[in-house]
């Protein structure tokens, strides 16, 4: 490159600087974007997949010596089996995967929308387009914020399934006690009884207290049908 094709400060003149990325980079491009839509689509996917198709090996697990004796273990481990046993047989993995394609599917949208405004609105950035892999930050910058306010709604997906599973524990197995005595060891690690909108924001799971309450409705609905 001669000398002239720079200013004096030994910078690319704007001629250089508005050259046409080559073919090579757009495909660089590509592959990195591929790459993420694989590891943030995929990977729950197929984390989801495992729980459904295989609830008998680890996700049946639990530290059953942490119990204390007074718990009957077999009504425990019953009840709990059941629950995860329902996850596959309503079909939640599929459920999961059309609801959480609908929440990437709007972020996209959003995206889109987004993306052209604030490339129009920051000419200095020289932003081509969205392939420009110049955008590659803001593209990120931006459907990460949608993934973070979109929060609450992927949390309420997976908390929903994880009730109705709950549910067909309780009717399965018919071993309230157990689920309870479950749900409540869970409040070692984790809030037991979080106010509704922590609840609703914050939790994948039903929380301890609303597991235990709905044991014990099932319970109390099966031996005293006509109490209210």
């Amino acid at each position: 490159m001669s000398a002239g094709d720079r200013d004096d400060r030994g910078i690319l003149s704007a001629t250089d600087r508005r050259r046409p990325r080559t073919r090579a980079t757009t495909s660089v491009l590509h592959a990195m974007l591929l790459v993420f839509f694989l590891v943030v689509g995929l990977g729950p996917l197929l984390w989801l997949a495992k729980s459904a198709i295989t609830p008998t090996q680890d996700t049946l697990r639990m530290p059953l010596a942490l119990f204390p004796h007074g718990v009957d273990l077999q009504n425990l481990v019953t009840a709990w089996t059941k629950v995860r046993i329902g996850h596959y047989v309503l079909n939640h993995l599929v459920k999961n995967l059309l609801e959480t394609s609908l929440v990437v599917a709007a972020g996209f949208a959003f995206v889109a929308y987004a993306f052209e405004r604030v490339r129009r609105r920051k000419p200095a950035w020289r932003i081509a387009s969205v392939s420009d892999i110049a955008g590659l930050p803001l593209f990120m910058l931006l459907f990460g914020a949608y993934q973070f306010v979109a929060t609450p709604i992927n949390n309420s997906i997976i908390r929903v399934t994880e009730y109705e599973a709950d549910i067909f524990g309780l009717n399965a197995a018919q071993q309230p006690d157990g689920f309870a005595n479950a749900a409540l060891k869970l409040g070692d690690y984790r809030k037991l009884r979080p106010g509704p909108l922590e609840e609703l924001i914050f939790f994948d799971h039903p929380s301890g207290h609303t597991r235990i309450y709905s044991a014990m409705r099932w319970k109390r609905e099966l031996t005293h049908p006509n109490l209210r």
